[in-house]
């Protein structure tokens, strides 16, 4: 019991952690490019950038569902051969 609290703890932590450094790069890189560009100089780099952006993001979440369909079915499959199997056909197995 202990031992599973602890280790959601550190699930947590770790994205915790991952949240604050991406916002922390997100900050940096906007003082960066305010710092290098002019005011309307970064305007029109960010239009610039929104069509490849909205490509990016929708093949991104493409991606995703995918992987979470490949996961479920194996999740599904992985539980109903648990079930089909006897243990005596699995110990011939080995």
């Amino acid at each position: 019991m202990i031992e599973t609290l602890l280790s959601n703890i550190n699930i947590f932590l770790v994205a915790f952690l991952s949240g604050l450094a991406t916002i922390l790069i997100a900050i940096s890189l906007q003082y960066l490019i305010g710092s290098i560009y002019s005011q309307k100089e970064a305007q029109i780099l960010f239009q610039e950038t929104l069509n490849s952006t909205r490509y990016l993001a929708s093949s991104s979440m493409g991606a995703g569902s995918t992987v979470l369909a490949l996961m479920l079915t194996l999740l599904s499959m992985g539980n109903r051969l648990d079930k089909d199997f006897e243990k005596n056909s699995t110990k011939k197995l080995n």
